[in-house]
């Protein structure tokens, strides 16, 4: 694949991003009618500037009538912003403490509830369109709850969402506390740096004046027309060694920036992962000796001033020769304001070099419909349909895509392996990994330190084993992150999807179907997108998330890629 012109620096693309030019990622009239409509983003931080003491005063009121917890019920945009920041920040004495529940799992639900006072906990049900299934879920669970001890239940609720919604309209309804209309022009990935993030950060006592000034800043940089204009370099640099063959953008950051890497990872997968195209994200993963790192990598790093970053050094020296790398320093965790207008500005870039729509989401929709397709199979039925386990012991089953099933089975009638055995079955499936392949786990599991742990062992593991890029997400978060890139983007991804049984059946009220059914469905639909594409997943159920079954599991990965050590 060819290099992008250089000349393309020099095509004006900074003063039409700030111009709102649609005509920088479509000619086509009814996608300009759309791309219109999510520009908001380039002057959201200086427009919530004038926001602040309501935000601030929103929160006081909560604070002065001995409020504890704030939990945001949200998902992908709506939620990612504020784990980042509870991640690096923590909370600030005298502030709520903040929980965020972007899962339909039961056992996250119940363990979250267990560790809250409802009586003392403010409900934040943050949807862009309002319609948003997760949310809306959860807002019915906790709503009931809420009611059980409460004459007035609103007054523990606040909505997030755009104007004219039927969110807003039962919050309306309901009488919640507060209802804070999002600008409508703003797509929820790009939503960091409006009401969906600063809400929940200055909850935790984060002085969001700081966050949006280092924003603002960041975009007065960002006006220079020249490769001096950080957010145009980094643009140009990604989409440039994404069609060289190097997709794979690997972010390494000091330890207290770590967070970030979830943030990143969501803008840029669902962003970029259209036709074909894009840039897959590769973060949180341990950082090797250059000779570990297929051709296939280009590098950002991010240090944090003041922190002992000297292990970057040895790294960044390691790479050097056989990689592009592009570095920033900021001078404090705020300025990780200007990261995030930063990272959106340079993902816009990329999609116009890339000739794509960086504002939609097309198959984002696939998994969703099969999801309501198998609700609605079970309210008709009664259960959901069985997959077709094919290997299976200690606790741990497998099941194959379509995709994959044929050849599995001819490998091990070649090699003498057992297509009963999980082991064997791992290996096969594995074995065909190649150069420009990345790993992806699928969890739908509780996601917890024990589950965190497991999934952090199987990606060292592949990536020491098989030299390839690993990616990790929780289901159903990432179907509302990287899920658009794995479908839409570079047919690269080997998938395996982990699910568990041993779930608590809690009722989701006034609906037909309990919270493990939507995630089962959600598991189930999101793998028969990925066979509808023609892509590789294997459905990995384990009997229960205990200790033991988890470590279990991840020996048995580890025993089954044993023969490529030296690979």
């Amino acid at each position: 694949m060819s290099s992008l012109p250089l000349e393309k620096y020099h095509d004006d693309v900074v003063n039409r991003l700030f111009d709102r030019d649609e005509s920088l990622w479509s000619d086509d009239p009814e996608v300009k009618k759309t791309i219109s409509n999510r520009l908001g983003w380039l002057g959201v931080a200086k427009d919530m500037l004038s926001m602040v003491k309501q935000i601030d005063a929103l929160v006081e009121s909560v604070r002065i009538e001995d409020v504890k917890t704030a939990v945001l019920l949200g998902m992908g945009g709506s939620s990612l912003c504020p784990i980042v920041l509870k991640r690096m920040f923590g909370v600030t004495a005298g502030f709520l403490d903040l929980e965020i529940l972007d899962t339909t799992d039961s056992k996250a639900i119940e363990d979250l509830e267990g560790r809250i006072d409802i009586e003392k906990t403010v409900f934040i049900v943050a949807s862009k369109s309002g319609t948003t299934i997760e949310p809306l879920s959860l807002l019915k669970y906790f709503w009931q709850k809420v009611g059980s001890v409460s004459k007035k239940p609103g007054r523990q609720f606040i909505a997030i969402t755009d104007p004219g919604t039927s969110l807003e309209a039962l919050a309306l309804d309901r009488r919640f506390r507060a209802v804070l209309s999002n600008p409508a022009d703003i797509g929820g990935r790009y939503s960091a740096l409006s009401y969906f993030g600063l809400l929940p950060a200055a909850l935790i006592g984060i002085d969001i004046e700081i966050l949006l000034e280092n924003a603002v800043k960041m975009a007065k940089r960002c006006r220079l027309d020249s490769e001096k204009n950080p957010a145009l370099k980094l643009g140009y640099l990604m989409a440039e060694q994404a069609v060289s063959g190097k997709d794979k953008l690997t972010l390494v950051t000091s330890d207290r920036l770590l967070p970030l890497g979830l943030w990143v990872e969501q803008l840029i997968a669902e962003s970029t992962g259209k036709k074909g195209k894009g840039i897959i994200p590769i973060t949180g993963e341990r950082s090797m000796d250059a000779k570990n790192y297929g051709s296939d990598r280009f590098f950002v790093s991010i240090a944090l001033a003041g922190e002992d970053n000297s292990w970057m050094d040895g790294w960044k020296e390691s790479i050097r020769d056989k990689f592009t790398h592009y570095e920033f320093e900021i001078d404090d965790l705020y300025g990780i304001g200007g990261q995030f207008w930063l990272w959106e500005a340079a993902t816009a870039i990329c999609g116009a070099y890339l000739e794509i729509n960086p504002f939609d989401e097309p198959n984002v929709t696939e998994s969703k419909n099969n999801t309501n397709k198998l609700i609605d199979d079970f309210i008709k039925k009664g259960s959901l349909p069985k997959g077709s386990v094919v290997a299976e012991s200690d606790g741990i089953s497998i099941r194959l895509g379509k995709g994959v099933k044929k050849k599995i089975k001819d490998s091990l009638n070649s090699s003498g392996g057992s297509i009963k055995d999980v082991k064997d079955v791992l290996r096969s499936y594995l074995s065909a990994t190649a150069e420009g392949n990345y790993i992806i786990f699928q969890a739908f599991l509780p996601e917890n330190d024990s589950t965190i742990q497991m999934l952090e062992s199987l990606r060292n593991t592949a990536f020491e084993r098989l030299n390839v890029a690993t990616m990790a997400g929780f289901g159903p978060r990432y179907l509302h992150s990287t899920g658009q890139e794995q479908k839409g983007g570079p047919p690269s991804g080997i998938f395996i999807q982990l699910t568990y049984h041993d779930k608590p059946e809690l009722k989701i009220p006034d609906e037909k179907y309990t919270f493990p059914v939507l995630e089962e469905a959600q598991a189930r639909g999101d793998f028969e997108a990925l066979e509808d594409h023609g892509l590789p997943v294997i459905g990995i159920e384990l009997s229960s998330t205990d200790e033991d079954v988890l470590k279990k599991f991840s020996d048995i990965f580890s025993s089954s890629l044993s023969e490529f050590g030296d690979r």
